[in-house]
């Protein structure tokens, strides 16, 4: 997987261990403009048809533009694991949500819901 006209380098990764849908990984010196991504590595067993979908999702990422969207980097299906590599994401397990005022919570709720209606919409 390139990244553009960039030759890939390897580099440190910092790999989130939590758990979830994908497995997360962070790519501290990454050549994309000098800084930080995060690639995320689908860790969920292959069902058949999914790649296909997953797939067609991915090439609809690379155009979509919202704030609520993380900016599309590069990705694919790479020995049978989904990769996506976007912009530098900090997961929310990394922020402990019990510190967060009820307005925090709600803005980003709303956040999350516009960014959805926006998906449906397309």
């Amino acid at each position: 997987m390139g990244m553009g006209r960039y030759e890939s380098v390897p580099a440190p990764m910092e790999i989130d261990a939590r758990g979830g849908m994908f497995a997360c990984h962070v790519l501290k010196q990454a050549e994309w403009k000098g800084g930080m991504v995060t690639i995320f590595v689908d860790n969920q067993p292959p069902v058949l048809g999914r790649y296909r979908v997953i797939s067609q999702d991915v090439k609809a990422s690379r155009v979509l533009r919202h704030p609520g969207l993380l900016k599309y980097i590069d990705g694919g299906i790479m020995g049978g694991e989904v990769v996506v590599v976007t912009e530098y994401a900090k997961p929310l397990q990394h922020y402990d949500l019990g510190k967060l005022s009820p307005l925090h919570v709600s803005g980003g709720l709303l956040s999350i819901l516009q960014t959805l209606v926006f998906m449906h919409d397309r």
